[in-house]
């Protein structure tokens, strides 16, 4: 009885998993908010969230338990670094970012029931809208809370909802697969080799080259990057594919801001910026389709290999069974 009644007091359980996370996300979190501060150029409004995506990798490999260590995480770079010595919206506003990643994290367990939901093209496709639906509520609460107290005019409303929607979708889609598939043992992983590892190394360095002349020299070849992301997501498994899809972002991001790359050079902002979130979910998502068609196809061919190998193996036991009786009838 003891037990029980411990059990409902102390409903969240401090196994190494929570402590790990409890001590990582909050620095974590704090980098990333400063490197947001970078990527502000609309309204206050980010370009890319990444933040929402560690905290839905988070929630989804330790727990909903683990949502005091998000808003506590939350509500300490809001207040330092964003709504400084406002202790109003400094709550408010975690409190609706936490939103995203318990709806995120509930869509999730009930229409994919998977983890490594890169291994599947349908689970790829679920999750793609999961991360167009579940900041919904959240954007639209947010850009309410800021009109309401003055930070941005009501007439801002509905960019900076659709710029908060849009950087919230693109960090969970790039950020959340990406950390998934690093801390989750995946049965698909690559046989490195020298051969291998030249052939990595070559694309990472293509790819750089294409995203840097696109996005630093102002050269419009960013959709140059799609044939060897494709080729990457192909050839290797998506610990790769998504860490390079980081990449690419970051550096199109980055560019973008300070003025360089084909999609600074749109007459209105919020074009821009919807070009180049845009460019971030297309690249993603691309690369997480291959990605999860290639493993699938793999699959089929090991589990036909395999059935073959068996059929194999009974045909040459009913052999053998059938000669030892031919033997026995001939004696």
């Amino acid at each position: 009885m003891q037990q029980v009644m411990g059990k409902q007091r102390f409903p969240v359980q401090f196994d190494t998993s929570f402590l790990i996370a409890a001590l990582i996300v909050p620095i974590v979190h704090f980098c990333l908010g400063y490197i947001g501060l970078s990527m502000t150029f609309v309204n206050g409004a980010s370009v890319f969230w990444p933040s929402l995506g560690v905290f839905l990798a988070v929630m989804l490999l330790v727990g909903y338990r683990v949502w005091p260590i998000l808003f506590i995480s939350d509500f300490t770079v809001s207040y330092i670094l964003f709504f400084k010595k406002n202790f109003l919206l400094s709550s408010i506003i975690p409190a609706i970012n936490l939103i995203t990643p318990l709806v995120a994290t509930f869509l999730i367990h009930r229409f994919i029931k998977h983890r490594n939901f890169l291994e599947r093209s349908q689970d790829v496709f679920k999750f793609a809208v999961i991360t167009v639906l579940s900041p919904l509520i959240s954007s639209l609460l947010a850009a309410l809370t800021l009109c309401a107290n003055h930070i941005i005019p009501w007439t801002a409303f509905a960019d900076v909802c659709r710029t908060w929607l849009t950087s919230d979708s693109a960090g969970i889609l790039v950020v959340t697969p990406l950390l998934l598939a690093w801390l989750q043992k995946s049965p698909s992983q690559t046989n490195w080799n020298q051969q291998k590892i030249l052939e990595l190394v070559s694309v990472l360095l293509l790819v750089i080259t294409i995203a840097h002349q696109a996005f630093w020299e102002g050269y419009p070849i960013e959709y140059m990057v799609i044939p060897p992301l494709m080729w990457l997501a192909y050839r290797f498994e998506a610990r790769v594919s998504s860490s390079l899809t980081l990449i690419v972002s970051a550096i199109a991001i980055f560019g973008t801001v300070r003025g360089f790359g084909p999609f600074a050079r749109l007459p209105s902002p919020n074009e821009s910026l919807i070009l180049l979130q845009s460019f971030i979910c297309v690249i993603a998502a691309i690369g997480f389709v291959v990605c999860a068609v290639t493993q699938e196809s793999r699959k089929a061919h090991s589990k036909l290999k395999q059935a073959n190998e068996e059929l194999e193996q009974r045909v040459h036991q009913r052999t053998m069974q059938l000669e030892e009786a031919r033997k026995t009838l001939l004696l």
